[in-house]
């Protein structure tokens, strides 16, 4: 489910944050991998891209703690060049990013309603906890154009919206239609 997030970023980005994204790559597909070469218009018309790389791996279970069901992993890493598709300082502003994501999962016994939290009445009935531990660096780069201090505080404030953008739509997938 995050990896298919992450095929498909572009989409959430435009719908969740307003920003109108496209992928300029074409993603071969190979599995375990995936590029997303990404050009957004900000709200306030300015032109950002990234061009990241995503490795991600799926480690079978074992008696660790969080990874009895086994756990997934993903690590993002930003392309410093691309011959085939590369940056375009004069019109754009680059963001880079290197981001670790670690999906686990756990068992817990399920707390009966007016139940204490140190108390801890359960019902004897076990529910699954999925944990995403994430852990990311963003950087952007100064462009060859002036931009407003307004514009670099924009593009700040939405990097951290993109991964709230990832969350709201890993909640999305999870939670049953009713």
């Amino acid at each position: 489910m995050l990896v298919q997030y992450f095929c498909n970023i572009e989409i959430s980005i435009s719908e969740k944050l307003g920003h109108i994204t496209i992928r300029e790559d074409d993603d071969s597909g190979d599995k375990g991998i995936t590029q997303n070469r990404l050009v957004s218009t900000t709200i306030n018309g300015l032109l950002m891209e990234s061009n990241t790389v995503l490795f991600s791996q799926f480690f079978e279970p074992n008696n660790e703690p969080g990874h009895m069901r086994g756990r997934g992993l993903i690590v993002a890493d930003f392309v410093d060049e691309d011959e085939r598709h590369p940056y375009r300082p004069q019109k754009r502003v680059r963001r880079d990013i290197n981001a670790i994501l670690e999906l686990t999962s756990y068992t817990r016994k399920v707390a009966a309603i007016g139940g204490t939290f140190n108390g801890l009445q359960n019902t004897g009935q076990d529910e699954s906890v999925v944990v995403l531990t994430r852990w990311v660096f963003s950087q952007l780069h100064r462009p060859s154009f002036s931009v407003s201090t307004g514009n670099w505080e924009e593009m700040r404030d939405n990097m951290d919206r993109w991964g709230e953008t990832m969350h709201r739509t890993m909640v999305e997938s999870l939670t049953p239609n009713n």
